[in-house]
């Protein structure tokens, strides 16, 4: 039931785009499943120069957290993405599938822990309730890669949003060794957890080649606990 919605902004522009991310749980051949839907969608100029329009469902086991499969499909530019990622604890596999480049599709061995994707990895983090100078690994998902990154909590910090007011930690994500995924190409992730007994996050921020892109929330509706 959790939704939250950030608004993006990039450079001196104010509103370049909206990400929605949104937890559901249903049934599917009478199964329970949870699953975390994250849309970004770019608007104005951005849309104009370079239209960016993602669509990625995460399916998680809403009894052990584990996940499921990973979906993702839409465009950056003129570069389509359509991919599916499934973890199969029965075989002990995961199979990626690629439908745009079938030449990156393969099977691997299943890892010893669970593999997220990049933002719900930072969705979960909020139950370690990390400190200033405390860190944590965690596996993430990038199209065929898997790798890990380190989650380190840097400093305490007074974050404006539109929806009020928060006292967060700053944490910075970071992968060490050879450059993997999101990473490869120079890019940095930074994100600002509200503290207290029901984390939020408030800000996110991507340094990418094209410049800066900060998200701040907008709105949000509290999942039930």
């Amino acid at each position: 039931g959790e939704v939250l919605e950030f608004r993006m902004r990039w450079k001196i522009f104010s509103h370049v785009g909206d990400t929605r991310i949104e937890t559901v749980e249903d049934d599917v051949d009478g199964k329970r499943r949870l699953k975390i839907d994250i849309t970004t969608k770019s608007r104005g100029l951005l849309d104009a120069i370079y239209p960016v329009v993602n669509d990625s469902e995460s399916i998680l086991d809403p009894a052990t957290g584990v996940p499921l499969s990973i979906s993702v499909e839409g465009k950056s530019g003129s570069r389509p993405e359509k991919t599916l990622t499934v973890f199969d604890y029965d075989k002990h596999k995961v199979v990626h599938t690629d439908y745009v480049r079938p030449e990156k599709s393969g099977t691997g061995d299943l890892p010893a822990e669970p593999a997220y994707d990049l933002m719900v990895a930072m969705l979960k983090s909020r139950e370690w309730h990390l400190k200033p100078g405390e860190h944590r690994q965690v596996l993430t998902v990038f199209d065929e890669d898997l790798y890990y990154i380190e989650l380190t909590a840097i400093e305490r910090e007074e974050v404006k949003t539109d929806v009020g007011t928060f006292n967060t930690v700053m944490i910075e994500a970071t992968q060490n060794g050879e450059q993997r995924g999101y990473f490869k190409k120079g890019g940095s992730f930074r994100y600002w957890i509200s503290e207290g007994p029901h984390p939020q996050v408030v800000k996110m921020v991507f340094h990418t080649n094209a410049g800066t892109l900060t998200g701040i929330l907008h709105s949000e509706v509290p999942g039930k606990d």
